[in-house]
């Protein structure tokens, strides 16, 4: 892997000052925010971070205000939410392109205004009409402020809406993007907005010139994370793990699909924990995006990898 020195190199030269960073989580007597910011820039051997996907979608509607909330008090480190945005240019929280299978409306997002998408309710899992609202981005950042680390799916879209929204709520710091585009497409699509946001460049078994791709995302940008997708055990790209985790960063593994995990996932964890979660974690990921955070979390505590 040719440029791994070259890369190591230039992340000593451009990452973040960590000298005074906590060791451990559970040791520090700062607020859950701070510890969990400093977190993200200095993995510990001891934690694995837990991040919900859409929230806590099996309690709450997916996206939805009390979806963050339940995963800010049982403990989640990080909430990803999807964003999608109106005809009139509003960011609201929202996975489909279409308002049909989570609302009880219909169309397009983007045929809709956000007057017309405020009346509307939030769907369950199961399709059951709630009492819940559709979110704006703004709504959910406060939400998440000074609680909970946020990743934001598709924000790269929206980058020029999206980080007026962040710094207005004082939460920049707290969010994390990602894409599986190179370091040039992204340039194009965001700007010099992605100087000033944690990113996390993803591969997958079909990624080429993964060195490369790497080395330019980490001799450029902060990127405390990697994310790492294969259908299979065997797949090749799971090599990257230890090099990934020299250079002190995450390694981020979903567990919310067989096929993104090697067949080691959530549904699996119901009644092979081991087989799911203990095989993530033995192979090197420390931060699981998943469908059921409270089981990953009972599992993580109980094996002293959480607090």
């Amino acid at each position: 892997m040719k440029v791994r020195l070259s890369i190591i190199l230039c992340f000593a030269i451009c990452s973040f000052s960590t000298s005074c960073l906590a060791q451990s989580i559970g040791k520090s007597e700062q607020a859950p925010i701070e510890q969990l910011k400093e977190l993200l820039l200095q993995p510990s051997k001891t934690y694995v971070m837990v991040v919900a996907h859409r929230g806590d979608w099996r309690k709450f509607p997916e996206n939805s205000i009390p979806a963050i909330q339940s995963c800010i008090a049982m403990g989640v480190d990080m909430v990803e939410i999807d964003l999608a945005m109106t005809k009139d240019s509003v960011l609201i929280l929202m996975h489909d392109k279409t308002l049909d299978r989570t609302t009880t409306g219909k169309g397009k997002v983007s045929d809709h205004s956000f007057d017309e998408v405020s009346e509307l309710f939030l769907r369950d899992g199961l399709g059951r009409s709630t009492e819940w609202r559709i979110p704006t981005l703004a709504e959910a950042m406060l939400v998440c402020s000074d609680k909970i680390l946020v990743n934001l799916d598709k924000a790269e879209r929206y980058i020029d809406l999206v980080y007026p929204i962040l710094n207005k709520t004082q939460t920049i710091d707290h969010v994390a993007i990602g894409s599986y585009k190179s370091l040039s497409e992204m340039r194009d699509m965001t700007g010099p907005y992605l100087d000033s946001i944690y990113f996390m460049p993803k591969l997958k078994e079909s990624s080429l010139d993964v060195d490369d791709y790497l080395h330019h995302y980490f001799s450029s940008i902060n990127c405390p994370i990697v994310q790492i997708k294969f259908e299979t055990e065997n797949a090749q790209i799971r090599e990257y793990i230890p090099f990934i985790k020299e250079l002190d960063k995450w390694v981020w593994i979903n567990t919310i699909t067989d096929n993104r995990s090697g067949g080691h996932h959530d549904d699996r964890g119901t009644y092979d924990l081991e087989g799911s979660y203990g095989w993530v974690i033995s192979n090197g990921f420390n931060m699981i995006q998943t469908d059921r955070p409270q089981l990953l979390l009972n599992y993580l505590r109980a094996k002293g990898l959480h607090d």
